[in-house]
């Protein structure tokens, strides 16, 4: 639902999460209580993502021997909302930032990932993501609550009325059984900076 501006602010800019799902949650959050309609909350300050924020996943992976841990620091390095629920076919809305001036928003052909994504999002899944050498793409769902209803006409609670698309990139990975550059799991808590 379009809103009028409040006083919620950006995420920290320190902001660290332990799994895609909870990285989508906040961005949700944040979408959903920014002002503007659809993909015009983009280029608000709320959804601005910073250099510093941060997203630990472990993973186990067994080759020829015992299970090994990984744990992989990323960034984000790019956030965009694909739109679905107005745009057939669904596009993806790029926030260009000019120095001087004030962000505009542009509008892009879905990748073949992301399409693919989005019919794993339509059949229940909430995150979906796949690895690119040492960046990882992360598409999550943004499915509508009861205040989305207002504006989005049929639409249900829990219906899939768009998602963000997450470009991830690399910062550490080590292979142990304690996460990376000795971040521990106790210590990453959102709006703690990293050590």
């Amino acid at each position: 639902m379009g809103r009028t501006a409040t006083p919620w602010g950006a995420l920290p800019a320190n902001s660290v999460w332990t799994s895609e799902q909870a990285m989508n949650d906040a961005f949700i959050l944040q979408f959903n209580n920014t002002g503007n309609f659809g993909g015009g909350r983009m280029p608000a300050p709320t959804m601005r993502i910073d250099p510093a924020m941060r997203v630990l996943l472990t993973d186990q992976v067994q080759i020829d021997g015992p299970a090994k841990t990984y744990s992989a620091v990323y960034r984000i390095y790019s956030l965009e909302l694909i739109g679905i629920a107005m745009h057939n076919p669904p596009v993806a809305f790029v926030v260009v930032r000019h120095k001087d001036k004030a962000a505009s928003l542009n509008n892009r052909i879905l990748t073949d990932f992301e399409v693919s994504a989005l019919k794993e999002l339509l059949a229940g899944k909430q995150v979906v993501d796949q690895q690119e050498k040492t960046d990882r793409i992360v598409v999550g769902a943004v499915r509508a609550e009861q205040s989305c209803i207002q504006c989005h006409d049929g639409a249900k609670v829990g219906d899939l009325l768009g998602a963000f698309s997450y470009h991830l990139s690399l910062v550490d990975k080590a292979a142990s059984t304690t996460p990376s550059n000795n971040l521990s799991v106790s210590t990453l808590r959102l709006g703690e900076p990293p050590p």
